[in-house]
């Protein structure tokens, strides 16, 4: 009924996802598929037939495969993944969709707040629905890739990767000049993509706890993250920003009559932002 390669497909597939599916038996599943899976001296047909009746043992395995082999492309998505990916995108489909982000962000009001639907048919809605519109298909290959990654608005990185900069030295002391560099250098790449930037944006600034902790205040709200004082430092309020005018990649708050410093990327002068 099957084709061999579908059901080596599948195997590979699940095998990420055996934990959320099984829990404590992922573990002894787990192995069975990469015994199979390894097996050189079996024929293909017989180590199909076997991976098909392991997955067929256990019905959250059975009902995932079905999915699957209806569609290998939606299978390899855990609906509780789905679901979350649904909760994350919608503060970014202003972002993302502009005119078109009302009716999206209803349509996944909606799906959510479904109580007498199946988790499965919902995530497939939700599939469906972010896969229809290149900015979202992007964003969910992110976030599937790496939740943790994909919540987060490469446009929102870019900001704080400049607004972090004249934070260093007291985040990150002794460590504060390679950091900078290496932020300095990210946001003054023209030839890679912005997607790539932000997300060596986010790896950098996550490996330091300092910093890590500074940037989960800054996304949790990027628009007041504009500026993020340090404890003793001013509100926001009574502070001026300045930028870099030459590669926008410096961000600074001016409070009182303190003077206005240089670029340390591009040794000129910051000039006030325009808003």
């Amino acid at each position: 009924m099957y084709d061999p390669t579908d059901l080596f497909e599948a195997a590979r597939s699940i095998r990420p996802l055996l934990p959320k599916l099984l829990e404590a038996e992922a573990v002894s599943v787990d192995q069975q598929l990469a015994d199979l899976l390894n097996q050189s001296t079996t024929g293909e047909r017989t180590i199909a037939a076997a991976i098909l009746d392991l997955l067929q043992s256990k019905p959250a395995t059975q009902a995932w495969l079905e999915d699957f082999l209806r569609d290998p492309q939606r299978g390899m998505y855990h609906p509780t993944d789905l679901l979350k990916a649904a909760r994350s995108i919608r503060p970014l489909l202003p972002k993302l969709l502009e005119a078109e982000a009302v009716p999206a962000d209803q349509q996944l009001a909606d799906l959510l707040n479904q109580s007498t639907t199946g988790e499965r048919t919902i995530a497939a809605a939700i599939l469906d629905l972010l896969q229809s519109k290149p900015a979202t298909q992007a964003w969910l290959e992110d976030f599937l890739r790496d939740p943790q990654r994909g919540m987060y608005h490469p446009t929102d990185l870019l900001k704080a990767a400049r607004s972090i900069r004249p934070l260093l030295p007291e985040l990150l002391e002794a460590e504060a000049v390679p950091a900078d560099q290496q932020l300095a250098d990210l946001l003054n790449q023209s030839t890679t993509g912005e997607r790539t930037i932000a997300a060596a944006i986010l790896d950098l600034l996550q490996s330091k706890p300092a910093t890590q902790a500074w940037l989960e205040d800054f996304l949790r709200d990027p628009q007041r993250g504009n500026y993020q004082p340090l404890p003793g430092m001013p509100a926001l309020q009574s502070a001026t920003k300045y930028v870099c005018p030459i590669g926008n990649d410096y961000t600074w708050y001016q409070d009182g009559s303190e003077p206005v410093p240089f670029c340390p990327t591009h040794l000129v002068p910051l000039v006030p932002a325009q808003f």
